[in-house]
């Protein structure tokens, strides 16, 4: 996916936690690399998860880790990303599904 059909995306899907999560850095007057330094996530990750891009991640519970660990950094409320995220994140399937 290019980062403008990406960037397409997340501005179509409200609201947005790429979004939310780069204006809590930016307001806090974090660079990536700071973030980094806090969070220990490295910068590409922060990258992905500011442009909403889940299929460059690990899996979801990874993902929640992860926003919970920026949230956390920026002073956003995690429990209400990571509420948003389980609404309007990516889908994945909740209960196993048997082997056919």
């Amino acid at each position: 996916m290019k980062d403008s059909e990406r960037n397409e995306k997340s501005q179509t899907s409200s609201p947005s936690i790429g979004k939310m999560l780069r204006e809590a850095r930016e307001k806090s007057n974090l660079t990536k690399e700071k973030l980094y330094q806090i969070t220990k996530l490295r910068v590409s990750t922060i990258n992905a998860l500011e442009n909403e891009a889940w299929d460059e991640l690990p899996s979801p519970v990874f993902i929640r880790g992860f926003i919970r660990a920026y949230a956390r950094a920026v002073d956003l409320d995690e429990r209400e990303v990571l509420k948003i995220y389980d609404e309007h994140g990516p889908k994945t399937l909740t209960e196993p599904q048997p082997l056919v």
